[in-house]
């Protein structure tokens, strides 16, 4: 591919299995307007690398050794928070995605996926938008600031959302707010009809496809 993607983009590759390393570093080495700066399979090492260096790009596993993924994501966007950053990883499943998408991810692509479109994505990342693909679902390419959900929430149910969100008990919330346990479950409830769900789970793969919590 010979068309450019955008100036002077700096990647960084971090995946515990060096044979991915490579062979990610292989499909992108020819690309105009890439530059691949490092490659990792030690997330801790790649880590300081982002702190130290003008990384515009972060490709990174979800399971590694160490810290995952995840927390490479969360602590190298604390870091720098304007940092882009793609999954690659074998879990295809809406759960996984859901958890990326909260740490403010903003792509995710399986391993299997083909040079065309790993390039797609990084060009969409680059570009501002977000990148979500899984195989043979409705989840596929979803752009998160398009997102909307026909529903208004109070400020109360807001909190209580975002606060189910972070594995509070209905107690802990209720001490929180100064209200009773029976009336945080009266809110729940609210939620779980607004929302149309039937459990927590489903309450908060919904607060985070809808950008309903932080």
């Amino acid at each position: 591919m010979t068309d450019q993607l955008i100036e002077s983009a700096k990647i960084l590759i971090v995946d515990d299995h060096k044979l991915i390393v490579d062979g990610l570093n292989s499909l992108l080495a020819e690309v105009n307007g890439l530059s691949v700066e490092g490659l990792f399979t030690n997330p801790e090492m790649a880590l300081g690398k982002i702190k130290s260096s003008d990384i515009d790009l972060l490709i990174t596993d979800v399971n590694m050794p160490g810290i995952d993924g995840f927390q490479l994501i969360q602590e190298a966007k604390k870091s720098k928070p304007s940092l882009k950053c793609i999954m690659v990883s074998m879990y295809n499943n809406e759960e996984t995605i859901a958890k990326a998408k909260k740490l403010n991810a903003n792509g995710y692509l399986l391993k299997n996926v083909g040079k065309t479109e790993l390039i797609k994505a990084i060009k969409e990342v680059l570009d501002g938008n977000n990148y979500f693909v899984l195989e043979h679902s409705s989840f596929q390419k979803l752009e998160e600031p398009k997102d909307t959900i026909d529903v208004e929430l109070s400020k109360r149910e807001s909190d209580i959302l975002q606060m189910i969100s972070e594995e509070l008990t209905t107690n802990e919330i209720a001490e929180k707010l100064f209200l009773s346990p029976n009336t945080i479950e009266t809110y729940r409830r609210r939620l779980f009809i607004k929302l149309e769900v039937k459990n927590v789970a489903g309450l908060v793969k919904k607060g985070i496809k809808y950008n309903l919590i932080s």
